[in-house]
């Protein structure tokens, strides 16, 4: 095509010389021999003014073509790199997904080899040497011992025994108690902890994942109250919408800098841009972490965790998951097998 353009227009220039030739000579020929007259001049100078201007048009007319083929072919050239950059954002998508679901079946991976350590540990001989030593405490008459060993194993019996993944909020309600006397055996009356069951009572057969409660509870004792010298309360509080409960553990303890909370929130807000090495340092983060995973492994985006700290002041904990009764969890567990 472009061939035959250039073709065309060398065609259009050769005749635009050959016809200024002609009249040129003419007109040369007309003044020397004097026999033209004036208007004669004028008409001739005109028809020779009006044909070239016809050939350049002519000229010009293949260059214009060139332009609307060039803009042609520059329109199919940005389709086309339009139709790749989808195809590259698509693919870039597909990536990212594929990437969320290994990450998902390594969080599944991760609990199938917790339920494996655990399914070998023999409870029944924990079990029964605790009763040992509660049973001899009992005939020494040493009730603090007594009540202290029953309470591990009633402690260990929730995390060993109970294989299910998701519990009711009553089960962790409870766990966490049993924690907080162990931790009372050990630090003496340091800390309190605040909880009106009363209030929640009605809250108590929705789901949570199993040991939620309990590692922030401890995180709230170790790197928050055990730091301070002023007498350590954590204070327990759930709130429901229509279909979300809040709960919320909050504590008097140092807090959390300011540097150290915002990229703990944004990793758990599941922004990849956080630093890992600024996580580690928080202490407590990788704990936060798991539990938010898993909070999101079982119920979806919208469940997870966040934090709210001023140093000096206490730490607050948001614990944000799907109103579900443990029944209705498993139904729909069956239902997806199935």
């Amino acid at each position: 095509m472009l061939k035959k353009i250039r073709m065309c227009m060398q065609r259009n220039f050769t005749r635009i010389l050959v016809v200024k030739g002609v009249f040129t000579i003419l007109l040369c020929a007309g003044v020397v021999l004097c026999q033209w007259p004036v208007y004669l001049l004028s008409i001739a100078l005109l028809l020779e003014m009006a044909t070239v201007a016809f050939y350049q048009f002519m000229i010009h007319r293949p260059t214009i073509r060139l332009m609307h083929v060039e803009q042609s072919q520059n329109d199919n050239i940005r389709q086309k790199r339009t139709v790749e950059i989808d195809d590259i954002t698509a693919a870039l998508l597909e990536d990212n997904q594929r990437a969320e679901m290994n990450e998902n079946n390594k969080e599944l991976q991760l609990i199938t080899n917790m339920q494996f350590l655990l399914s070998q540990i023999d409870p029944h001989f924990l079990y029964n040497a605790l009763e040992t030593i509660r049973g001899k405490a009992l005939v020494d008459g040493n009730e603090d011992i007594s009540e202290m060993t029953r309470t591990v194993a009633d402690y260990f019996r929730y995390n060993i025994s109970n294989r299910s993944n998701v519990v009711t909020i009553r089960d962790e309600l409870c766990n966490i108690r049993d924690y907080f006397d162990i931790i009372e055996f050990r630090f003496g009356n340091r800390f309190l902890l605040e909880i009106d069951e009363k209030l929640y009572t009605s809250l108590f057969h929705y789901c949570i994942p199993k040991l939620t409660l309990q590692p922030i509870l401890e995180n709230a004792i170790m790197h928050g109250l055990d730091q301070t010298e002023k007498n350590g309360v954590i204070q327990i509080r759930i709130d429901q919408t229509e279909r979300e409960l809040c709960i919320y553990i909050s504590d008097n303890g140092v807090g959390i800098p300011a540097e150290r909370l915002h990229p703990l929130n944004m990793m758990l807000g599941g922004y990849k841009e956080a630093s890992a090495k600024q996580i580690k340092t928080s202490g407590n983060g990788i704990a936060l972490m798991n539990i938010n995973s898993r909070l999101k492994l079982h119920f979806g985006g919208s469940a997870g965790l966040r934090i709210y700290s001023t140093p000096g002041i206490g730490t607050k904990v948001e614990i944000v998951l799907p109103k579900i009764c443990k029944e209705d969890l498993l139904k729909n567990t069956a239902d997806q097998t199935l």
